[in-house]
């Protein structure tokens, strides 16, 4: 978002609509179970999140080196900051998710609402929040890391969910069936972030519907 079309509000909580990818998670996080992660990485523990600034890694793989906690602290100063691009974003609903989409295509999605309080800043595409809360409902859906048609089976590659589709189905890689792959994740999530998680078999890859 420019910032010469941002404008820094105090305002009463808002709702918007984001997209997360959900991945598996490491040790060190204390999260164990599947969890929701933004656009660079940063997982969401809980339903509950408050912004704080971290330098943007400088690579277009997002879940590169960056992913896992390597971060560091980019200033003091409370998140989100009109000269910074720290915050916790999210789109308005109806408004298109393009760009998020495009950088976690390749693993399984999740879109819901969350609530956006404190300061939040209000620019050209969308908003980003001091603080964030999970509101739902929240919808699930895996895309083939190949062709991003609905996924029909998940693995397990590079500590990551993916899926694959019948297509590019590859037999040397043991996966699991995505309907019990759902039936394992959606409890799971439902229950860390307590809000209503619901499979679908198509994305909603251009924002809420």
């Amino acid at each position: 978002m420019s910032q010469m079309q941002e404008a820094q509000l105090a305002i009463l909580p808002l709702i918007a609509w984001r997209v997360w990818a959900i991945t598996t998670s490491e040790p060190w996080e204390g999260v164990p179970g599947p969890v929701l992660r933004g656009a660079w990485g940063h997982p969401w523990p809980g339903p509950e999140l408050e912004a704080r600034c971290l330098n943007p890694p400088v690579r277009k793989s997002v879940f590169s080196a960056f992913l896992f906690g390597r971060e560091k602290r980019a200033h003091q100063s409370p998140a989100p900051f009109l000269s910074c691009d720290c915050g916790i974003y999210a789109r308005k609903p109806g408004d298109s998710d393009d760009l998020w989409v495009v950088r976690i295509a390749h693993l399984p999605m999740a879109g819901g609402f969350i609530e956006m309080s404190g300061v939040v800043i209000e620019g050209s595409k969308g908003f980003r929040a001091q603080r964030a809360r999970l509101v739902g409902p929240v919808e699930v859906w895996v895309p083939c890391a190949d062709c991003r048609s609905p996924a029909t089976e998940i693995f397990i590659r590079d500590h990551l969910f993916r899926g694959r589709c019948n297509r590019h189905a590859a037999g040397d890689v043991p996966g699991m069936a995505r309907d019990e792959w759902m039936d394992y994740v959606v409890p799971a999530l439902g229950r860390r972030y307590r809000v209503p998680v619901v499979g679908v078999e198509e994305g909603v890859a251009d924002g809420h519907r």
